[in-house]
């Protein structure tokens, strides 16, 4: 059965959340009984952020109702409506708790409509929030079967029972299946069934559980851990995978059976991402980096290859554009291809093939639009600007100012945190397409207070110590720097 997850709505930056609808997500699993009847455990989480909470004796709450529907055909087989409460929260107090709800309701084997629906019940003004999904529910008793596998926040022993007790632990779902640079382990639980069956009451079977790379499948040495098991009706697993070693990448967490024999039974495979803006590849990390099967696997144009990592100039790091220039000059293409690929995985974990792409095409339009019979455009002053910090919100071009070189004023409504940015680009010869970068007021880039006594050299020659040339020549580039247009 798949895993089916639903962000109800986007995120809020900042709105009045009594105007916003509800965030949060959904997901669910099926367990067997030891006697095989299923039964279906759903998970809910809310973003307490996005709840209207009514106030009363300086105090304030946020009241969730839930509607749960099961049918078949049609036909109401289950259904069940219950009320969630917030904490009480101080009137002034911040409300950014995640709100969790787990339920399990009892079920049979085939194929099932389930519909939930969320009202906030302090905003009538608010629209509900749907979310539905097919279900199937199958079991093969004389197959090795497997719930699905959960990823859990944390877990401790259990003190008495809760709703999120199972095998005398007390499990907190995890509500993602991204582990971002701050998390060290991922932690899980399932449950495999019918080894009594298969291997006797007393049998022995063997249980491994590793991550292996989503993309090729290769199974990672070390992330993979073993453990010998009594076969019994119901054999549950809770453990822990280290990954403060795991690289930037997808990858699938498995879970699987062999015999005494070490002939394999069954396997069940959970996707996993790490991410890591702060990962930095060490040389030997570029040496192993498992391209088979991969986007990047398919080009063998060595010059492809060579254009590939050049273009990346502009965006890599200082130690990565030097590790690109020596495999560069290097030639093996499995290396640069390793390169390539670990480049992209960092910038995007999820969907490396798409950022190569997208940037891809950036640097298509740069080479178009900025190109010299010398340099590419993303070697160019405008291309790296581009490819670095995205299109400019507004351009302004003068060409044929008196007295002045041609010249661009590029303007960003905001780079990372600073608003109102601006680029000055001029070209001294007249006559190719490569505008040099004069000035800007982004910090960390080139910072010429006397721009405008260079701009105006064209057919002047001034002091170093004059400040007021646009002054004196009435020309249009301290207005237009200061209002972009």
């Amino acid at each position: 059965m798949r895993r089916w997850l639903l962000f109800i709505t986007l995120w809020i930056f900042g709105f009045d959340v009594s105007q916003a609808a509800l965030t949060g997500g959904f997901d669910y699993a099926v367990y067997f009984a030891a006697d095989n009847t299923p039964y279906l455990e759903t998970y809910l989480w809310i973003e307490g952020n996005s709840i209207f909470y009514k106030n009363e004796n300086n105090k304030k709450e946020g009241r969730i109702e839930v509607t749960v529907i099961i049918s078949k055909n049609g036909e109401v087989a289950f259904y069940d409506k219950y009320g969630l409460k917030t904490r009480q929260y101080n009137a002034d107090e911040h409300t950014n708790d995640l709100i969790y709800d787990l339920k399990r309701f009892p079920a049979e084997k085939g194929t099932w409509e389930f519909e939930m629906i969320l009202t906030d019940l302090n905003d009538p003004d608010k629209v509900p929030i749907e979310m539905r999904d097919t279900i199937t529910i199958g079991f093969d008793e004389n197959k090795i079967s497997f719930s699905q596998i959960q990823l859990i926040s944390h877990y401790q022993k259990a003190e008495s029972v809760t709703m999120f007790t199972r095998g005398g632990y007390d499990l907190i779902p995890y509500h993602s299946n991204l582990y971002e640079e701050n998390m060290k382990k991922c932690s899980f639980y399932a449950e495999i069934y019918n080894t009594e069956k298969l291997f006797g009451p007393k049998g022995k079977f063997l249980i491994t559980y590793y991550l292996e790379n989503y993309e090729t499948g290769r199974q990672l040495e070390d992330f993979t851990f073993r453990k010998r098991e009594n076969a019994g009706a119901i054999k549950p697993i809770l453990a822990d995978i280290d990954i403060s070693q795991l690289p930037v990448g997808t990858f699938n967490l498995v879970i699987e059976v062999r015999d005494s024999l070490n002939q394999f039974r069954g396997r069940i495979k959970k996707m996993i991402i790490r991410e890591n803006r702060y990962y930095s590849f060490k040389e030997e990390d570029y040496q192993t980096v498992d391209i088979n099967g991969t986007f990047i696997d398919r080009f063998n144009d060595k010059d492809s290859l060579r254009e590939f990592i050049r273009c990346l100039k502009p965006i890599a790091d200082d130690t990565e554009y030097q590790y690109g220039k020596n495999v560069i000059k290097n030639g093996n293409p499995t290396l640069m291809k390793r390169f390539i690929y670990a480049f992209w995985i960092k910038r995007n974990a999820r969907e490396p093939q798409k950022a190569f792409a997208d940037y891809w095409n950036e640097v298509l339009k740069v080479n178009n639009s900025f190109g010299t019979l010398i340099n590419k455009g993303y070697e160019t002053d405008r291309g790296r600007v581009y490819l670095k910090y995205g299109p400019p919100n507004t351009i302004t071009q003068r060409y044929n100012e008196p007295s002045a070189y041609p010249y661009e004023i590029w303007q960003y409504w905001q780079i990372r945190s600073q608003t109102n940015v601006r680029f000055v680009f001029y070209n001294k010869d007249n006559i190719s397409n490569d505008f040099t970068l004069l000035h800007s007021d982004l910090r960390g880039e080139i910072n010429n207070r006397q721009w405008e006594l260079f701009l105006f050299q064209r057919n002047n020659s001034f002091d170093v110590d004059q400040n007021n040339i646009y002054k004196q020549y009435g020309n249009w580039s301290r207005d237009l720097y200061n209002n972009p247009r």
